[in-house]
């Protein structure tokens, strides 16, 4: 039951999600012609920036690592960071896991410090998004206010969220090298305890580190103005006068429906692009049926980056010798992997 319990879920999830989006599109028909009507062009440029963000997040990943291990093959780096995403088609979308797993064993280095890198990747994240979001506000939100009551909720919730949230993940970020500088209170638990939390901490001590803090903060800006940059791109192949600006907008909005634990994303990801577009960026939109316009443009943008990519990770989880069953094992692990 249990191993089942994550299927049931997420496919739920994405039925509902799925039943959500149809309902919403008034003319399906209308709104495949405008998925197939992207420009090549554009198009072409918002994959390039998908596999720069790839490049980036496994850099990022290789400098959160250097003081577990120097150097890892940042040939290896890259395969894994891809495979990531093939691997969050199968529930629970223990991606972030399973490749944390496999590249400990092969670089023969704790997996509680890899899985600290990658859990410490994700409040980077947050808190970068965040940081955009802060931008937006401050200097943008004035450009693109809310054209429908429905937008002015998603505004007035993710609003919500940030006062709340970034301090929280500033705070944690802070108490997390705070430890790092400290391993006394780990020699009061029991000594198989005491172990995984140091390998655990290792994870972290990238932030101990002047020259790899900055890195790591570096990267972190770079990636997430590059997916921003891709959404710019993918959204100018339909809308030639979609504002750049407005793309910050796109990234945290979709940032939310990607976090949907449906497979891959699928679902979410057009949802809430769908959200975007309708509520904030009606004007760029066609008068006649601004709904099936908005939800063939989400569909262009999800295929277009995310197919090649996971086309792409297929090949690099072969090459990493990564079969579904033993990456299902690793994934429905009920013991953190850490103890190995």
């Amino acid at each position: 039951m249990r191993v089942l319990l994550p299927w049931v879920v997420s496919l739920s999830l994405t039925l509902a999600v799925g039943l959500l989006i149809y309902f919403s599109v008034p003319d399906w028909a209308q709104s495949w012609r405008v998925m197939l009507q992207g420009q090549p062009a554009f198009l072409l440029a918002g994959l390039g920036l998908t596999l720069l963000h790839m490049s980036l997040r496994a850099w990022r990943w290789g400098v959160l690592l250097a003081p577990v291990k120097q150097p890892i093959a940042y040939r290896r780096l890259f395969s894994l960071t891809v495979a990531k995403y093939v691997v969050n088609l199968i529930p629970p979308r223990a991606g972030e896991l399973v490749a944390s797993v496999v590249l400990a064993r092969k670089e023969k280095i704790p997996a509680a410090s890899v899985i600290a890198t990658s859990l410490l990747e994700r409040l980077l994240d947050l808190a970068t998004v965040g940081g955009i979001f802060a931008v937006y506000l401050a200097l943008f939100s004035g450009q693109h206010p809310p054209n429908s009551e429905q937008g002015r909720e998603i505004m007035l919730a993710i609003q919500r969220f940030s006062l709340i949230g970034i301090p929280l993940l500033v705070l944690a970020l802070l108490g997390m090298a705070h430890l790092v500088r400290r391993w006394d209170w780990t020699g009061r638990m029991p000594g198989w305890l005491s172990r995984i939390a140091v390998s655990f901490g290792d994870g972290f001590r990238a932030l101990r580190r002047g020259g790899g803090r900055g890195k790591v903060v570096a990267l972190s800006l770079g990636i997430w103005i590059t997916i921003s940059l891709q959404l710019w791109f993918l959204a100018r192949a339909y809308l030639s006068d979609f504002p750049l600006d407005g793309a910050l907008l796109l990234t945290v909005i979709t940032v939310v429906g990607v976090a949907i634990p449906t497979p891959g994303g699928v679902g979410g990801f057009q949802f809430f692009m769908h959200l975007a577009l309708t509520n904030f960026f009606a004007p760029f939109l066609s008068t006649q049926d601004p709904n099936s316009q908005a939800a063939g443009i989400g569909n262009g943008c999800y295929l277009v980056s995310m197919v090649p990519l996971l086309l792409l990770g297929f090949v690099l989880l072969h090459r990493e010798g990564l079969s579904w069953s033993r990456i299902s094992r690793i994934a429905s692990q009920k013991r953190a992997p850490a103890a190995s």
